[in-house]
């Protein structure tokens, strides 16, 4: 009894905290002039939850909500700094620095306030701010991307398809911003943005680098692109790009600088000093290899090679920068279950040798960017932003400013940051580290008018901001002390009342107290009866490999999930620290049996009720003495495979059985699909475009924990991301199982 209760404890928990798509209305206030002012929070699985200022004329009880703030979920600096681009749900919003106005475009949806999730995808923008790469999804995996001018008055199709992402657009810009590098259909291109848009354009096929990805190229100043094909190492100076694209039939392209001791990966990456002598090479993120080019066709020399094995269960990135003697940094980031951690190196030559110098970093460091001219690294932590100073590796100046959601370098010396309170403009340089100023308020404690000149005001913890509806600008307001607002006034009356919409917590209605007694729906769309929203349960299998755990834990908490874990005895005895970390990060676990084998085979063992029992119950106690929890009593058997003696034993055992819906596939290697059926393997974007298309409300989607033998292309873990946003686009709430089976 006292182990059930546990259970029943563990299931109310993770029911309460992973709630569905909801909208919730603050309360609206009034001013003397029938304008309203309120806020509009979202809670949506798989999405950041923050409020959106609006204001609103009240014209015979009707609104039309104009924005007037925007969430800095990502953030760009176009035109050198004079402009700030700012991305959410709602679309995207330009700050002008010069004139201070914030201009808004809900080109996310049809509506002011809109109830589907529309994550914000990648985009790309040039080093000097005037071009701009993003993707416009054309799929729920594709998507096409568009290069336009920063000032959104000219755009070109640069490629008709390509795979939807978030993090990343597959181009490169050049330092100077005068090329531009994209990969189409396993080729890599050259262009000039600007000749894009000319008619007489070099033919595209007369721009090609040669094949792979974009991981195979890298600037190593605006003068020089190198790229590597296969093993060889090649420096392409930028005056030769067209003449030798026009000759690549006779020569190759580029002059070749080295070869590599072994193929180039498409999932490595890598980086070059100035003058193309010396590269690092990052092999999954993990393996660092420092290498001398010798600037003919000979192997490179291996300077230094170390691995980075990172905290258990994490996942990790590394980025490298350059210092002025082209000394590589390494900056590795760890992420773990609410937490971030950075260790940092500079590799330095002494005597022949190469050293790797460990460098000072502070606490829970994430997100370095680098400056437009690599003087300073820029990095933060939850309530701190601060710069490094490349050359010496001085702290040389820093930034008290809590939830820090996103930053960029306007210039050399300016950075733009978005906070959960504010987005603030911060001057860098060592004269002005302190200069900081507020450029428009993102949430409030307290909201109201100001009277005297009809404007609405938010209190924040940098002051009480006021925002101008003629200059469409946020200053600070001239009151001190806020005055009681007021939520009705001699034409009208506000209040808060339920809604038939499911989207909606709230509602907000208008009374009118003048003339004919007309009481409406402040905001229609929320009056507009709906019903639940669909739900689907994405389910983890922990077998017996553990090799997308961290990035699968790392994606589930950005999108604000919690989900089901069905954990094997293998995969507890294998991986102890894994299982404890699924538990830390507050997911629902379920039982896949206490070992791997196939249950409906009876060669090696007698598969009977009460062999099923007694795994489920060792299961159960192997996971308690790990982590003091209990496992749910819900189940399915290794690799699915089951029978109905097979269940009722389960059941007996007081356990739900739960069963995949589809199967994704996702653990089918090149091997095995070569042995039995080569049409079996799918690339994971196929897979996530044969799931979207199955979707159905009380669906549970499997998702593999890790591949235990062979080889593939990509892994569904690794864009786990895209197949969120694809069920979340296609109207589905994400749920555990859980909550799918006690509706």
């Amino acid at each position: 009894m006292k182990r059930t209760a546990g259970i029943l404890v563990s299931f109310l928990v993770l029911a309460a905290a992973n709630l569905t798509a909801e909208i919730t209305f603050s309360t609206p206030y009034i001013s003397e002039e029938n304008e309203i002012l309120f806020a509009v929070t979202h809670n949506k699985s798989g999405e950041p939850s923050y409020d959106t200022f609006f204001t609103s004329k009240i014209d015979q009880g009707s609104v039309s909500p104009e924005q007037i703030t925007s969430y800095p979920e990502k953030l760009s600096s176009l035109m050198e700094g004079k402009s700030l681009r700012i991305r959410n749900r709602y679309g995207t919003s330009h700050y002008n620095v010069e004139t201070g106005s914030l201009l808004h475009s809900s080109q996310n949806n049809d509506t002011a306030i809109p109830t589907d999730s529309v994550i914000p995808a990648a985009e790309s923008v040039s080093p000097d701010g005037k071009w701009i790469c993003d993707l416009q999804r054309t799929g729920s995996v594709t998507a096409k991307i568009i290069l336009r001018n920063a000032g959104g008055y000219t755009e070109t199709e640069l490629v008709a398809e390509t795979e939807m992402s978030f993090t990343r657009v597959p181009v490169l810009w050049s330092p100077d911003s005068k090329f531009l590098v994209y990969e189409k259909n396993g080729s890599l291109y050259f262009t000039e943005p600007e000749s894009m848009f000319k008619s007489n354009q070099v033919p595209e096929h007369l721009r090609r680098v040669g094949p792979g990805t974009i991981n195979c190229v890298a600037w190593a100043s605006e003068k020089n692109l190198v790229y590597i094909t296969n093993d060889l190492v090649y420096r392409i100076p930028i005056y030769e790009l067209y003449t030798r694209a026009l000759y690549s039939d006779f020569v190759g392209i580029g002059t070749i600088v080295g070869r590599l001791p072994h193929p180039f990966a498409s999932t490595d990456t890598f980086s070059v000093n100035s003058d193309c002598t010396s590269m690092v090479m990052a092999g999954h993120q993990r393996t660092i290899s420092y290498l001398s080019l010798p600037g003919s066709a000979t192997f490179v020399r291996q300077m230094y090679t170390g691995t980075q094995v990172s905290l258990v269960g994490s996942t990790q990135d590394c980025k490298i920068f350059w210092d002025k003697w082209d000394n590589p940094i390494l900056w590795f980031q760890y992420h773990t279950v609410g937490n971030t951690n950075s260790n940092v190196y500079r590799l330095e030559v002494h005597a022949g040798q190469v050293q790797a110098v460990v460098l000072d970093v502070a606490e829970n460091a994430a997100e370095p960017l680098a400056s437009p001219k690599g003087q300073f690294i820029l990095g933060r932590t939850q309530d701190t932003v601060f710069v490094y100073d490349v050359a010496t590796w001085n702290q040389v100046a820093s930034l008290d400013c809590r939830q820090v959601i996103d930053y960029t370098w306007g210039n050399e010396e300016t950075v733009f940051i978005g906070t959960r309170d504010a987005v603030l403009s911060w001057q860098v340089n060592q004269n002005k580290q302190n200069s900081v100023s507020v450029l428009f308020p993102v949430s409030a404690t307290r909201y109201s008018w100001n009277s005297s000149t009809g404007n609405p005001i938010l209190e924040t913890p940098w002051g009480i901001m006021e925002y101008n509806h003629t200059t469409g600008s946020w200053s600070y307001s001239q009151v001190v002390e806020m005055e009681e607002p007021k939520i009705g006034n001699d034409n009208y009356r506000l209040f808060l009342d339920t809604s038939p919409n499911k989207n909606f917590t709230n509602m907000p209605y208008v009374r009118t107290l003048t003339g004919a007694a007309v009481t409406k729906a402040f905001y229609p769309p929320a009056a507009q009866k709906q019903d639940r929203r669909p739900r689907v349960a994405l389910s983890f299998d922990a077998l017996d490999n553990s090799d997308g755990l961290a990035r699968i834990l790392h994606t589930l908490e950005k999108y604000n999930l919690r989900s089901t874990f069905f954990i094997n005895g293998e995969f507890i005895r294998r991986y102890p620290a894994e299982t404890s970390r699924i538990v830390e990060a507050g997911h629902e676990c379920g039982s896949m049996f206490y070992t791997a084998i196939d249950l409906t085979s009876n060669q090696d063992f007698l598969i009977d009720a009460s062999y099923i029992r007694r795994g489920l119950a060792r299961n159960e106690d192997e996971f308690y003495d790990l982590t003091e929890r209990e496992l749910s009593v819900i189940w399915h058997a290794p690799h699915y495979q089951v029978n109905p003696q097979i269940l009722e034993a389960g059941e007996l055992a007081g356990y739900t059985y739960v069963d995949r819906t589809l199967n994704p596939k996702d653990t089918v290697t090149f091997q095995m699909a070569a042995t039995t059926d080569i049409t079996s393997y799918q690339t994971a974007a196929t897979m996530i475009e044969g799931i979207t298309t199955k979707l159905k409300d009380g669906m549970v989607i499997p998702v593999s924990v890790g591949v235990s033998g062979g080889t593939r292309q990509d892994y569904l873990y690794d864009k786990l991301d895209l197949l969120i946003a694809a069920i979340l686009d296609a109207g589905y709430d994400i749920v555990s199982v859980g909550q799918l089976l006690h509706k």
